[in-house]
């Protein structure tokens, strides 16, 4: 069951994010170092929670920027890994993991994927804010996700 809820809403994350991804790609040469940071956080903390899930040491802290040239592989890499964490996923595991401040924690892995999702959301939340304090119009499409 939770399976594929969270699999049709990784999915979902993942067509807003690539479009996201076309979008800022079109206005590269404009890109302020703000909106470079909130697009990159996107990518950062999909990874973080990924490593959290999987139990495994994480290759970028939420604040590093990564470069626009890489996003789309990037929020593609980090989808799959954590549909493939699906494949074998249980609700009932819980998971030991240290937060950004270094505190250890336990909780089940339905509420990390739940967290995995609130990020993405919040993310994408400060990119409208700061996109449009640019000037810069953009309509996600749900249409096609």
């Amino acid at each position: 069951m939770f399976q594929s809820f969270f699999a049709d809403k990784l999915q979902r994350d993942l067509a807003l994010n690539l479009q996201w991804a076309d979008f800022l790609e079109t206005k590269e040469d404009e890109l302020i170092d703000e909106i470079r940071l909130a697009a990159s956080k996107i990518i950062n903390s999909h990874h973080i929670w990924n490593c959290r899930l999987r139990k495994s040491e994480q290759e970028s802290d939420l604040t590093d920027v990564m470069p626009p040239l890489h996003w789309k592989q990037l929020l593609q890499a980090n989808s799959r890994e954590t549909l493939m964490y699906l494949d074998d996923f249980s609700s009932e595991e819980k998971i030991r993991f240290h937060d950004s401040e270094g505190v250890q924690l336990e909780q089940l892995s339905v509420d990390l994927l739940f967290q995995l999702l609130q990020d993405n959301s919040f993310y994408r939340g400060q990119l409208v804010l700061l996109c449009s304090k640019q000037g810069w119009d953009f309509q996600l499409s749900l249409l096609s996700v």
